[in-house]
């Protein structure tokens, strides 16, 4: 049993620093990397493919150079942390459990819905898509980003509640 509550311990420390830099860095680009290339679909997003096109090697790309590798990380300290959840209880197991469970949500709807379109909004083949739908796209792409950075940092604050609580068995 001792075990137990010392590897949920060691589960939600590491979920914690993963998702704090996960929640950091997406509020970065929320602020800072999004706006650039969203400002005045289609051209911005147009422009902003280009760019990534032509400058590759010094392109701002956080999807292949960032994210790629923090959100599984995100995604599997969830999981570990969620299920050694139920070695604990009381409202640290209650805090746990809305932590993981949002975080989780969050990196399903990265690589479900935010993925996917990023992949299509900046990729080589933009061009081929009517300004319209790329306005349409973007706009939208943008509005649910603020809900996902919402939703992580909601996330991120019960799963520090739960780390100020003592564990309960």
């Amino acid at each position: 049993m001792l075990l137990r509550l010392c590897l949920a311990q060691i589960t939600l420390w590491c979920f914690v620093i993963f998702l704090s830099i996960e929640v950091g860095a997406g509020l970065y680009e929320t602020r800072v990397i999004v706006p650039r290339w969203s400002a005045s679909p289609p051209e911005s997003v147009w422009e902003w493919a280009d760019l990534r096109a032509t400058n590759a090697q010094v392109a701002i790309n956080p999807g292949t150079r960032f994210w790629i590798y923090i959100a599984p990380a995100v995604g599997l300290s969830a999981l570990l942390a969620f299920a050694f959840s139920f070695a604990t209880g009381g409202a640290h197991r209650k805090w746990r459990l809305i932590g993981t469970i949002l975080a989780l949500v969050v990196v399903a709807a990265t690589f479900i819905y935010f993925v996917p379109n990023i992949m299509l909004l900046l990729g080589p083949n933009s061009h081929n898509i009517d300004g319209a739908r790329v306005k349409a796209l973007t706009n939208q792409w943008v509005t649910w980003n603020y809900l996902r950075a919402a939703t992580g940092m909601v996330g991120w604050l019960a799963a520090l509640r739960a780390f100020s609580l003592p564990v309960e068995r």
